[in-house]
């Protein structure tokens, strides 16, 4: 992982086990309540399954995924995919077909409903995808972000985040 001028790179040269992950989420800043978080990708490629995932976790155990939208290469198919995990089981909202190495993501949270949206470029309207979800029980009202870059086992994978934004609540703990 390296960051600089032109994004936060990840890339993981060869995958130790199965879907082995490389990701970065924020140490302090918080937020409360209702987010809207985006990022934008370029240079995504996978040498066999892979993904790019931006993620929200609980802020007291970030250790799960709470929410997440990814561009994932799976068993030959290339999506962008929402999806979460409710009482400690992963669930799938949503997916559209993409082979984009580059996009934007963004999932947001309004009241008790979660969206999932992609678009090409800065210059083009978002694309929702997904059916809305309502908020997981499970999901805690204080959650942190990051982003996650996941290989197969014994393959490679890369990904540049040139932009992560998050609107909402936001806290710091020190």
């Amino acid at each position: 992982m390296k960051g600089g001028p032109d994004g936060l790179w990840i890339k993981i040269a060869d995958a130790e086990r199965a879907w082995d992950a490389v990701g970065a989420r924020t140490a302090t800043l918080k937020v409360e309540g209702d987010y809207d978080l985006r990022g934008r990708f370029r240079d995504f490629s996978a040498r066999g399954n892979g993904s790019a995932k931006l993620i929200v976790v609980d802020a007291m155990n970030p250790r799960g995924e709470a929410a997440y939208v990814e561009r994932v290469q799976i068993d030959g198919k290339n999506l962008f995919k929402f999806g979460g995990e409710v009482e400690g089981s992963l669930e799938n909202w949503g997916f559209v077909p993409s082979d984009a190495s580059g996009a934007d993501l963004r999932i947001a949270r309004g009241g008790h409903a979660l969206r999932a949206y992609w678009r090409p470029d800065e210059r083009s309207a978002w694309n929702a995808f997904g059916e809305v979800q309502e908020v997981p029980k499970s999901m805690p009202r204080v959650v942190k972000f990051g982003v996650k870059l996941s290989a197969e086992a014994h393959k490679s994978a890369q990904v540049r985040w040139v932009e992560l934004t998050l609107s909402g609540q936001v806290t710091r703990s020190e």
